[in-house]
């Protein structure tokens, strides 16, 4: 008996066996049974067939643009704009691949979307287009204190096209040769206030009115009134923490400091200071939110008229305070560079002396690097910087802060005069007339470009650093000066060669309506591309410290006029 049920199980396993051979033998090159891309049946086609069959199903859905709706308002995607373009073949490609031996004795079904591409800048454009239609910001209910007398600004519902929701079914619609019109999803900003609220609102007001919330803030204070309190009621018995937290973050921009430490010159051999260290201050707001928060909620509830709230602050010292200016081994001076700026412009010179004097007095620890993009900090308008020239994108054009790179460039020279290591420094696109002034060789320059463009150097000498700045107008000269402890280093700048010159181009002349009619001006002046090189050496006690090179690789440049059209 036993026998012949495994017998009769061999023969049913063998038939199973021969069955899917079979089917497989079949299913070679077709797709599986049942196999549906949007809904299309393909399934028992081969690769061949069902891709005519799709490509056929496409021709005749796809329509010219996707209708979206909201209300009585329609809009139109033009799939040609969105570049829209079915990936038949593709789509194909991934049903057939999705055959195994678990889908066909499942009979699993497989139901694909047709695959498809689309210019995705374009759409999420189009929709943040019909967005900026159809949604708009809810308006909170305030209480606002007119002529001594607390009103009801009503509030408005908003609504708000859900953009992410649009995406999902515009992509749905794609995919599936779906071109139905698509519902936006539109959400509805409900911000209703109940009389009851309102009269409690008002009733809390009335209390606070009178009253005052002084906040400290480290040494400072600031004096919340009545009229302020009641604009950060809610109307569910609290307080608004976003405008608590607005308030928070404006103190923290008024307050908030890095710690600055004392500024240094040498003055008679003697270093002394000419700026005060101050203490920096950072206030911790997400905890003074909920110190704010708390200390209304008191004051609410106090018979007093007045209440006092400490906002948690850290306080960080400077690393150098006022008493270590004679304990820093600042003792003589130990590297110069120099250059000069004849014949620049008034908003040229303004901006290099501005550069100079917030460098002056700069302490460099030991071991530190010095960023001079840091240590000038933002070169703008808003920051005191004029318009001059510079060279940008192949022009001569007005940009803030033209002539800065001048100071860059004086501070490469003493930093290599004092033997010290350069970290970051690139030369010049072109030969600058200014920086070959007093008989300087090309190729001794830095120039500087925030954020991107940087000059640094690092202290590697036992003691502080002090750079100290003087713009002498009278001689046209910028020196910069740098003074430490000298360890005995020697350096030397040698072997300086210039080669491949290439004649400038013809003079560029550009009009300019600041100027009268009928006048020229020279802003530029005509350079010869090369190529420059010069060997720098750092030598101490017979030891080599430094020994590199720098390049520089300089276009050919034009001179530029610039001819008066104004009146």
């Amino acid at each position: 008996m036993k026998k012949t049920v495994t017998k009769v199980l061999i023969i049913i396993i063998i038939g199973i066996v021969l069955g899917l051979g079979a089917s497989f033998f079949y299913l070679s090159n077709r797709l599986y049974p049942g196999t549906t891309i949007a809904g299309i049946n393909v399934g028992s086609l081969t690769k061949e067939d069902a891709t005519d069959k799709l490509r056929q199903e496409v021709d005749q859905r796809t329509q010219e643009a996707l209708i979206l709706k909201h209300q009585n308002t329609t809009w139109e995607l033009s799939l040609n704009e969105l570049q829209y373009s079915p990936r038949i073949s593709p789509s194909i490609d991934a049903a057939y691949n999705q055959r195994n031996i678990l889908n066909l004795l499942t009979r699993k079904k497989l139901e694909l979307p047709v695959r498809y591409a689309i210019d995705q800048q374009t759409l999420e454009a189009s929709i943040a287009t019909i967005a900026a239609q159809l949604s708009f910001p809810a308006q909170k209910t305030e209480l606002q204190l007119i002529d001594d007398v607390i009103e009801v600004a009503t509030g408005q519902d908003g609504q708000e096209l859900a953009m992410g929701d649009l995406q999902k079914l515009i992509n749905n619609s794609l995919s599936m040769l779906n071109f139905e019109t698509i519902k936006l999803p539109v959400k509805q900003i409900k911000i209703a206030i109940s009389a009851s609220q309102l009269e409690n609102t008002l009733n809390r007001a009335q209390k606070l009115l009178p009253k005052t919330l002084i906040v400290n803030i480290a040494d400072s204070k600031e004096a919340l009134d009545g009229e302020r309190i009641i604009g950060l009621l809610n109307f569910n018995g609290g307080y608004d923490n976003e405008k608590i937290k607005t308030l928070i973050s404006t103190y923290a921009e008024s307050y908030d400091r890095f710690p600055q430490n004392a500024l240094l010159k040498l003055e008679n051999e003697k270093v002394t200071a000419f700026k005060a260290a101050d203490a920096g201050l950072e206030l911790k707001q997400e905890l003074a939110t909920t110190e704010l928060t708390n200390a209304l909620s008191i004051l609410e509830n106090l018979d007093a008229d007045e209440h006092v709230v400490e906002l948690s602050v850290v306080i960080t010292q400077p690393d150098i305070v006022n008493q270590d200016v004679n304990s820093l081994g600042i003792n003589e001076l130990i590297g110069k560079g120099v250059s000069y700026f004849t014949g620049s412009a008034a908003g040229r010179i303004h901006n290099l002396s501005l550069a100079a004097s917030r460098i002056n007095g700069t302490l460099v620890p030991p071991g530190e690097e010095f960023s001079f993009n840091n240590s000038v900090g933002d070169v703008s308008y808003a920051t005191g910087y004029q318009s001059a020239y510079v060279i940008k994108d192949g022009r001569t054009v007005l940009g803030d802060g033209g002539g800065v790179c001048q100071d860059s460039t004086t501070l490469f020279r003493a930093v290599l005069d004092a033997g010290l290591p350069v970290t970051s420094r690139r030369a010049h696109s072109y030969r600058v007339v200014y920086y070959e002034k007093g008989n300087f060789k090309p190729g001794i320059d830095a120039t500087v470009y925030s954020p991107t463009t940087d000059f640094r150097f690092k202290n590697d000498t036992p003691a502080y650093l002090l750079i100290q700045t003087t713009t002498d107008l009278s001689q046209a000269k910028l020196t910069y000066e740098i003074y430490g402890t000298p360890d005995g280093r020697v350096s030397s700048i040698s072997n300086h060669r210039v080669w491949d010159q290439q004649p400038p181009p013809e003079p560029l002349y550009q009009d300019d309506p600041s100027l009268p009619a009928g006048t020229t001006k020279q802003v530029d002046f005509a350079a010869w591309g090369s190529k420059a090189a010069f060997d720098y050496t750092v030598v101490r006690n017979g030891e080599t410290l430094i020994d590199r090179t720098f390049y520089s690789n300089f276009r050919p440049w034009q001179a530029v006029y610039l001819r008066g059209t104004g009146a």
